[in-house]
């Protein structure tokens, strides 16, 4: 019987790990972040949405705002939500499923990357109504009656509108969906990496005040000491090339040195200075093994304006769009238990436009946008 189960023990071994091998050989070499619902899933009436959103135009120039262009994934959204109210015949804001409970979680699955989104919604029972512009007239009168939703609609920074007008049995639901992009994403793709991180650990202790960490000229985080001693781990992938790394109180440096992870660890700290004795008590540079994602994508600002790359809170680099305004970013991500925020910063204002989690499956690490 113990040889039947170690028999047994072993084949059930062989399988999993085939199983795994199948199942990483089957992974694709890259993914690349998509929309997860198309205007096909949900069928909307269009002439009343037209409607909608030329009398919306025609509100605003009135008030001497900008006119609205139309956008397939804002519209995307707001069908999606048109139905899904008369669906379960619930109106809000708020959906009852979590993974899109708000409008910005909607526009993300939809494919609009932006965070800066808003919505007002509406749902019409009237016989008298035959026509798409006398619905899309009983809408606009509605919104313009409440005064959040009319506030909303005049709101001056939005430049993109989409409308989304579904009839379920005897009600039309309509949904407006505003947004301005600080910066649009253009593209943005993860592949599986393996390799080896440089980590530089300095350590060193305040009476009161912050530290600011700068990274080849950018601000990069600022420290706040618990109990008057701080901790700066700076981490970059090995042979990524030079960074040039300061320690400040305030905009004052009082620490530096280069950090070349194409070196022998004994050679990577170099040009050391300290400008204030007792602020930086210890450093240390390790090279330690990692399994993660490289991030890849493209960004579209202003021709030849720069942006800031952010992981979580923390700048990696500055981006500088060419002549078509375009920039590209690359970063490694090494795995973790909590899923990265990637932002960009632009024109004075940041704005998260990517969630990452390292451990899921490839196909499955781009998140819809967790709260």
């Amino acid at each position: 019987m113990n040889v039947v189960m170690a028999i047994g023990m072993r084949l059930l071994m062989v399988l999993c790990l085939l199983a795994a091998a199948l199942a990483c050989a089957q992974e694709p070499a890259s993914v690349a972040l998509a929309p997860k619902w198309t205007l096909k899933q949900f069928p909307g009436i269009s002439e009343i949405e037209e409607q909608v959103l030329a009398l919306t135009n025609e509100v605003r120039k009135k008030q001497r705002l900008s006119t609205l262009s139309a956008s397939t994934e804002l519209r995307i959204a707001a069908r999606q939500h048109s139905q899904e109210m008369g669906d379960a015949k619930y109106f809000g804001h708020e959906s009852p499923d979590a993974r899109w409970r708000v409008p910005w979680q909607r526009t993300y699955n939809a494919g609009f990357w932006g965070q800066q989104v808003g919505e007002n919604i509406v749902s019409v029972q009237h016989p008298g109504l035959k026509t798409p512009k006398a619905i899309a007239e009983r809408f606009l009168e509605l919104w313009m009656n409440s005064p959040p939703h009319k506030a909303n609609l005049l709101t001056a920074k939005w430049t993109l509108l989409g409308v989304g007008v579904v009839k379920v049995r005897d009600t039309y639901y309509g949904t407006q969906l505003f947004a301005v992009p600080l910066v649009r994403l253009e593209e943005a793709a993860l592949s599986r990496v393996a390799g080896e991180m440089v980590t530089l650990t300095v350590e060193g202790a305040l009476r009161s005040g912050t530290v600011n960490i700068w990274v080849n000229g950018a601000h990069q985080e600022t420290l706040t000491p618990r109990r008057g001693a701080f901790t700066a781990a700076i981490t970059y992938p090995k042979k990524s090339g030079d960074y040039a790394i300061m320690l400040g109180l305030g905009k004052t440096v009082v620490w530096e040195a280069t950090l070349r992870t194409d070196k022998p660890e004994r050679e990577m700290l170099s040009g050391v200075k300290s400008h204030r004795a007792g602020v930086v008590t210890d450093t240390r540079v390790e090279t330690r093994p990692f399994t993660g994602l490289r991030l890849t994508g493209v960004i579209k600002i202003a021709p030849g304006a720069q942006a800031y790359f952010i992981r979580d809170d923390a700048i990696q680099a500055t981006l500088t769009a060419n002549k078509d305004g375009l920039a590209a970013f690359d970063c490694i991500l090494p795995k973790r238990d909590t899923h990265y925020v990637i932002g960009f910063g632009y024109a004075g204002l940041r704005e998260d436009l990517l969630y990452i989690d390292t451990a899921a499956p490839l196909n499955d690490a781009f998140l819809g946008r967790p709260e």
